[in-house]
């Protein structure tokens, strides 16, 4: 409820947290401070924020989502998915893949419940199948997964949060966004294990 939510997020609370990352993240969080302190309704450009993630989970109701032996998804696979879903980052860089958008949705997905790992593949759970007859569940469920992230969790934690505000405000062009989430995130070393993944 919009009670429990506002106990939840106190404006002090919101103020220290929107501030320990730099102006950028503050700019970019800072239009979100009316609708963290009341219980969300989806914004009206919502349904093209969960399209790229609903769009995998309707690609894994078939053979599944193709996965590299450590569980990512196949390099091919997620470059074309990127530039479907109009996302820029750099498929590679020093010619080391790098992670994109549809990585972190797929693992998104995994974390609630929405995709299952069958035969080297991501395929849709029962979850993932109701997901798509519900939209508004499907957003309000990635929504605040994201929200439960303590902004003390490093790297991983960050990248969730600008999710969180992309999730918020779909109208902001991921191009600059990018640019925005590296100078949010400051001075951070994204070894693996930082966070405990």
């Amino acid at each position: 409820t919009s009670d429990e939510l506002t106990r939840t997020m106190p404006p002090e609370v919101f103020d220290e947290w929107i501030s320990s990352g730099g102006d950028a993240r503050r700019a970019l969080l800072e239009p979100l401070r009316e609708t963290l302190r009341r219980r969300p309704t989806p914004p009206s450009s919502f349904l093209r924020a969960i399209e790229p993630l609903r769009s995998l989970i309707q690609q894994g109701r078939g053979p599944g989502l193709p996965l590299d032996r450590d569980g990512s998804l196949k390099a091919r696979f997620a470059a074309s998915a990127n530039r479907r879903f109009g996302f820029t980052s750099p498929e590679t860089l020093d010619g080391q893949r790098t992670v994109l958008e549809v990585d972190q949705l797929l693992t998104l997905g995994y974390v609630i419940r929405a995709f299952e790992t069958k035969d080297g593949r991501a395929k849709t759970t029962m979850h993932g199948r109701c997901f798509l007859s519900d939209n508004i569940t499907l957003w309000e469920t990635a929504a605040a997964f994201i929200c439960t992230v303590p902004p003390e969790g490093g790297f991983i934690a960050r990248v969730w949060e600008i999710t969180l505000a992309w999730l918020l405000q779909p109208e902001v062009d991921t191009g600059p966004l990018n640019d925005a989430v590296i100078e949010s995130l400051g001075p951070v070393d994204p070894r693996p294990g930082e966070d405990g993944f």
